[in-house]
């Protein structure tokens, strides 16, 4: 995949964001709202999710290898299962 910018991407709470599975290498979702947003089992190493909303949102599985959470919002993110080596920015 080549660099891609999500720059204040928002999902419509009534139709959450389902890119569970996705591959995402070198996406920048900044400043995006991704409340509820499902990314099960999704390949998202290296992605940055800086300055977004991600509150409520399923990473159960994903891969976030040394993906970037600077200034997110996780209230009641769901991790379990995710590969969080070498991520910054989590609480």
């Amino acid at each position: 995949m080549t660099p891609c910018s999500m720059t204040r991407a928002s999902t419509a709470p009534a139709s959450r964001a389902r890119p569970s599975g996705a591959r995402g290498a070198r996406v920048w979702f900044r400043d995006a709202h991704l409340v509820g947003a499902v990314f099960t089992g999704a390949q998202l190493r290296g992605v940055s999710f800086v300055g977004s909303d991600l509150s409520g949102a399923d990473f159960a599985d994903a891969d976030l290898r040394d993906a970037d959470f600077t200034g997110t919002k996780l209230d009641g993110a769901r991790l379990q299962g995710a590969n969080l080596a070498g991520a910054v920015g989590l609480p």
